[in-house]
């Protein structure tokens, strides 16, 4: 079949058993997402609005997945993946098919941009993240396990590195942030001139934290990956913090925190000394933009030397290093360098 005979569309609920059959063709038991493995939860976060996907299919059979997720109800940028190619269709120009599909359903759902996370054994995703206007805002280091969730990464062992792209798709609103972390501050208004975003920094002081801090957790046992997104920050962040990482053990943490929330030099300043530093600006990603934190239990050398592409990657990079050691995350050996392809 051709590809100009392929249906590539929006998902329907009754496309959903054949996205679950799609995913264990590929990955067997080893996908990242586990309602992926089950149908009915798969309608439920389709049936919610949370994720809205596309599917693309074959002599009626599903053999493309790409989907959007938004991960708060005020977001006007939304996370794109769950990318899933079958062999059958690989090479046909199918995944660009499905993007651009994708790109149109979330302009019909009101969304201004996505971010996305290629994975670092793969530069031609990497070179593709930026090829059309995307910045490289950060980097998840340790994302996930090298033989789970990475369709083409083929034999490898530990964890895979992700870069952070932000894709405009249309004109965002300009912002007034209360505040910028020091920490990050002349960081995060170089971000924002390259993402060309209007934001207005207001400076103001911080009042006295409360004791009690409002967030939400999730830890991901197929990832080994805790997130935790906040919602007002307390005093006791860092030890509810803690707790969760004693109980789940994860192999890396990642936190959100609203980038001009109240008292937020005070509570990087607690999570530097357990181990967190930057990750990535996430612009519009809730109710406002988001600084996102990352932990790795434990840090190595060779997690910090993740292949790279881009220029801006390697940049990041060794802003990344310099946070981390400067937080007490790890140790730089002056030896280190950045790997590229």
């Amino acid at each position: 079949m051709s590809i100009s005979q392929r249906s590539v569309r929006a998902i329907e609920i009754e496309d959903c058993a054949g996205v679950v059959k799609l995913i264990r063709s590929c990955y067997g038991d080893t996908y990242g997402v586990d309602y992926f493995y089950d149908l009915d939860a798969l309608i439920s976060e389709i049936e919610s609005g949370r994720l809205r996907s596309v599917v693309a299919l074959k002599d009626k059979q599903i053999v493309g997945h790409m989907a959007l997720l938004r991960q708060h109800p005020q977001a006007k940028v939304c996370e794109m993946g769950n990318t899933v190619v079958h062999d059958s269709a690989r090479g046909e120009g199918l995944m660009m098919q499905l993007a651009e599909c994708l790109r149109e359903l979330a302009l019909e759902n009101g969304f201004t941009g996505y971010v996305h996370y290629p994975t670092t054994p793969h530069p031609i995703m990497q070179k593709a993240s930026v090829s059309h206007g995307g910045v490289e805002t950060g980097l998840m280091l340790g994302f996930i396990a090298a033989d789970s969730d990475d369709q083409q990464s083929g034999p490898q062992k530990g964890r895979l590195a992700a870069t952070v792209a932000y894709q405009s798709i249309a004109r965002a609103r300009a912002r007034n942030l209360q505040r910028l972390p020091v920490r990050y501050a002349e960081f995060l208004a170089n971000l924002y001139k390259q993402l060309k975003l209007s934001r207005q920094i207001a400076h103001h002081p911080s009042l006295p934290l409360q004791n009690n801090s409002s967030f939400t957790s999730h830890f991901n046992p197929l990832r080994r990956c805790l997130q935790v997104d906040v919602e007002k920050n307390g005093r006791n962040l860092a030890d509810e913090l803690q707790v969760l990482i004693n109980q789940h053990q994860p192999c890396v943490s990642y936190i959100d925190l609203p980038v001009d929330s109240n008292g937020i030099d005070q509570v990087i300043e607690h999570l530097n000394k357990l181990g967190f530093f930057y990750a990535a600006l996430l612009p519009d990603f809730a109710g406002s933009d988001i600084l996102r934190l990352q932990k790795l239990s434990p840090a190595s050398s060779s997690d910090f030397q993740p292949k790279l592409a881009n220029e801006p990657a390697r940049k990041l990079l060794k802003f990344i290093q310099g946070d981390a050691c400067s937080a007490g995350a790890v140790s730089l050996s002056t030896g280190w360098g950045v790997k590229t392809e």
